[in-house]
């Protein structure tokens, strides 16, 4: 699976991703004063995302993203705890337009999930997160997850091929798509 347009009850791997994340921000001390962190991150359907920083971690100021206008309207019908702010606008926007929020919330530090699953669109990921990177404060916490599926590098194995001719054509394409943002290092 790609991880575009799959539900999140048939993704296990995003579920234990997310407890992952929680236990981290825990140790880190964010469920020791919650009130002074923001969440964003791109919610989709059912905000699981949200509502787990709110039950797990105590954050009460979350911010949904989402660029679909279909299911920002789904987000809003959805929408249980109502503390979550649901914007319809693209992770472009968020990064556009982060000083703007950075000036509403100038007493929280922040914790943004670009959650990425668009395989095609790896290098403008990648150029958003580095913009984003480059406006936060020390103490701002920002994950970004990509779609990892070799599949998504256009390479299926040929008939007869070797595995390692396989790899090799896929690490091909995966330097052609990130140039500047791939560096790999020759086997020691």
């Amino acid at each position: 699976m790609s991880g575009e347009n799959v539900a999140y009850n048939l993704r296990p791997n995003k579920f234990v991703e997310r407890q992952l994340f929680v236990e981290l921000l825990s140790k880190l001390g964010v469920s020791l004063s919650p009130a002074k962190y923001i969440y964003i991150s791109l919610g989709g359907l059912q905000l699981e995302d949200h509502r787990l920083m709110h039950h797990s971690l105590g954050i009460n100021a979350l911010m949904s993203i989402e660029s679909d206008f279909v299911t920002y309207q789904r987000q809003l019908f959805n929408l249980r705890p109502s503390f979550v702010n649901c914007e319809c606008m693209s992770t472009e926007d968020l990064v556009n337009d982060f000083d703007r929020y950075a000036d509403l919330h100038s007493d929280k530090q922040f914790i943004i999930w670009l959650d990425y699953a668009d395989a095609s669109k790896r290098v403008v990921q990648l150029t958003e997160y580095a913009a984003l990177l480059s406006k936060l404060q020390v103490g701002d916490i920002l994950k970004i997850t990509m779609n990892a599926n070799p599949r998504t590098l256009g390479a299926e194995q040929r008939k007869g091929e070797e595995y390692e001719d396989l790899l090799k054509r896929r690490l091909g394409n995966l330097k052609s798509q990130l140039n500047k943002y791939l560096q790999v290092q020759p086997p020691v």
